[in-house]
């Protein structure tokens, strides 16, 4: 199959958030942070950019198979729980489970408020980007206001997730080794 100029224009935003991520990676060790720390912050990069592959691509998972979008103008769906599957609902909680892990680690010295205002942006940045890219790549992704209130519901199940591993004894004390508080002199 040949890919015609807007097939390979489509593809243009993963490659700019491909080479930011890679760039990030191989700054990581001029950081003044721990190898723990470290490790945190390639592997939240490594989260970012699977999930900019399943957000800002041409292309879309079913949980067993990955296809190819088709191009076109995209569709916006600001009617709630309008004809939205239980499958759909689901996987967009998933994708930003992480982003609730990591969210702490990152920004530890943040109220728990703070990560409660973050969580809707996460999906509101998520749809309008792939709004804008519809307009520039002919993405056909489709802005739905349902996606927003489930990435909502998964970076806060996410944060609720490390809140209760941190009633267990020790996870306070990996937390504070992985997470960026701690500098250390390199």
């Amino acid at each position: 199959m040949k890919m015609t100029a807007i097939g390979r224009e489509r593809w243009v935003p993963l490659f700019v958030i491909g080479v930011g991520v890679g760039l990030f990676c191989l700054l990581v060790p001029l950081t003044p942070y721990t190898h723990q720390q470290r490790r945190t912050l390639i592997l939240s990069a490594g989260y970012f950019l699977c999930m900019s592959a399943c957000v800002f691509t041409p292309i879309a998972f079913t949980g067993i198979h990955i296809y190819h979008i088709a191009p076109g103008p995209g569709r916006i769906n600001l009617m709630l729980f309008n004809d939205t599957s239980f499958k759909d609902l689901w996987q967009n909680i998933l994708l930003t489970v992480p982003a609730g892990l990591l969210m702490p680690l990152l920004m530890p010295r943040l109220h728990h408020w703070v990560y409660w205002a973050i969580a809707p942006l996460v999906g509101l940045f998520n749809e309008c980007g792939q709004l804008v890219l519809n307009h520039y790549f002919a993405m056909n992704r489709t802005f739905d206001v349902n996606d927003i209130v489930t990435n909502t519901l998964g970076v806060l199940l996410g944060y609720a997730v490390l809140k209760g591993l941190l009633q267990f004894h020790g996870i306070h004390q990996w937390l504070a080794v992985h997470s960026l508080t701690r500098r250390e002199k390199c």
